[in-house]
């Protein structure tokens, strides 16, 4: 197995998930890229999922009753999660789901999860957040129901409009599918920049009995 591994880097070395450069030991980023990673700070507002001091709790009023995240959306970080929202790239998504699952862990620990939803797509598509949800149902030993949220009309893609027509347009655009009164929601997305869709989807949760609804991304604004 040692060979054939060997001859696989070989024919198709392994490239860092930010700036495609061939990494010298095979990991998900070179160390150039590696030094100029940017988490999250901590401590964090658990409400808007910030550095304390970069709080948003006073712009933005949410339905979800926190939110997580472990990579700021600029840099080497947006440039990971960008390659494999966009294109496809595979290569740094147990990385990302790695470092989310620890966030989770970390800030949602005395936190008993039902199950794990995430934001749908309008038709059927290439799906990063259900992605991200199978396998953080995996590390983290929590069911994942695809059918609890759909979404029910086609809006403009968030990143093309300002932060102010956000909330306004999703309003509406998704809906919950069954019961769950009492239950205890793990709702996943892959960025937060407003909280706009997240919140959308919080709420949906809500009218249809979920008790607590937590969000986890991979990047935050």
């Amino acid at each position: 197995m040692k060979i054939i591994d060997a001859v696989i880097d070989a024919l198709y070395p392994r490239r860092c998930a930010s700036c495609q450069e061939i990494t010298i030991d095979g990991g998900v980023l070179c160390i150039d890229c590696a030094e100029k990673l940017e988490r999250v700070k901590t401590p964090i507002c658990i409400e808007c999922g910030n550095f304390v001091k970069e709080c948003e709790c006073d712009t933005f009023i949410y339905h979800f009753d926190g939110i997580v995240a472990p990579f700021k959306n600029k840099g080497v970080t947006k440039d990971m999660v960008y390659n494999f929202k966009f294109h496809k790239d595979y290569s740094a998504v147990d990385y990302i789901v790695e470092n989310m699952a620890k966030s989770i862990a970390d800030s949602y620990d005395d936190v008993n999860f039902d199950f794990i939803s995430f934001v749908p797509k309008f038709k059927k598509e290439f799906n990063q957040c259900e992605i991200l949800s199978k396998r953080l149902s995996r590390i983290l030993n929590i069911p994942l129901k695809t059918n609890s949220l759909i979404k029910t009309k086609a809006n403009q893609v968030q990143h093309n409009i300002s932060l102010n027509e956000r909330f306004g347009n999703v309003q509406d655009a998704y809906r919950a599918c069954e019961n769950l009164k009492g239950q205890t929601v793990l709702l996943v997305d892959d960025i937060k920049t407003t909280g706009a869709t997240l919140n959308e989807c919080a709420k949906e949760l809500k009218f249809s009995g979920a008790k607590k609804v937590y969000c986890v991304t991979a990047l935050i604004r």
